[in-house]
């Protein structure tokens, strides 16, 4: 699974949005992505430590694995996907209670919808 942390007043996250809606594609069936707006869901990016915008972050096992923070290149981002999961949770990041899953899937508009 990733997770785009967005604002809909971020600039490169307006870049990086296009880029993410076709790595959905590219990865349709294998991976699940969403986008969470984080002016509607402070406490959830809070709970990730989101600093930085755009930031995505890539769940393995429930667990987050691997981050990307700010614009990259498509290939960078998909490299970050492929990467195979570590033995144990990345350093830094809080054990998941499930709670990103109830963000939105890629493509839809989730302005003004809280979690």
């Amino acid at each position: 699974m990733l997770v785009d942390f967005w604002a809909p007043w971020c600039g490169p996250c307006r870049m990086v949005s296009p880029l993410v809606e076709e790595l959905a594609k590219d990865f349709a069936g294998k991976v699940t992505f969403y986008k969470l707006n984080t002016d509607d869901n402070p406490t959830v990016a809070t709970n990730y430590a989101i600093r930085s915008i755009p930031t995505l972050i890539i769940f393995k096992g429930g667990q987050p694995v691997g981050q990307v923070i700010g614009f990259r290149p498509k290939a960078e981002i998909k490299k970050s996907i492929e990467a195979p999961s570590p033995s144990r949770r990345r350093p830094g990041f809080p054990r998941t209670d499930g709670s990103v899953r109830a963000g939105h899937r890629v493509g839809r508009d989730v302005r003004g919808q809280g979690m």
